[in-house]
């Protein structure tokens, strides 16, 4: 009884260690952001942003890393409308070296669509990091 025991809390143990064991590292991103005047939701675009950024499973944000994801963002509030126009783009910086485009995506969002403009921001860059986190695991390719 007392050996099931012991072999039913390794076994507990090792299952409560394993996502810390074989999760895969998270991949900074660094947010360089150009808000027009008067764009509030452009701020709340980021600002959402941000916030994915910090909860993610994926991605966190950048402090001194050696490689990162930069995304260049410009929002502009979009005249006589309560929306705002978003361009972005992304490259990678490894150890001082920039990579070239790996993308780049114009949007609107409107005052009621701004998570969800977010939310796609965030998938897309998701993505982009997986790609970046397999090229670092296989640097020959």
């Amino acid at each position: 009884m007392k050996r099931a025991l012991q072999t039913g809390c390794v076994v507990l143990f090792l299952f409560l260690l394993a996502p810390f064991v074989f999760a895969q590292p998270k991949v900074a991103v660094k947010l360089n952001v150009k808000n027009g005047d008067g764009d509030f939701v452009g701020k709340r675009l980021v600002a959402y942003l941000e916030k994915g950024i910090a909860e993610s499973d994926t991605l966190k944000p950048a402090g001194e890393e050696s490689f990162m994801l930069i995304v260049d963002m410009i929002t502009m509030k979009i005249k006589n409308r309560p929306g705002s126009a978003y361009s972005y783009t992304v490259t990678y910086n490894a150890y001082g070296k920039l990579s070239p485009v790996l993308r780049h995506r114009l949007g609107i969002c409107g005052n009621t669509r701004v998570q969800n403009a977010s939310n796609s921001i965030l998938e897309d860059l998701m993505s982009i990091a997986e790609q970046v986190r397999d090229k670092m695991k296989k640097p020959s390719e």
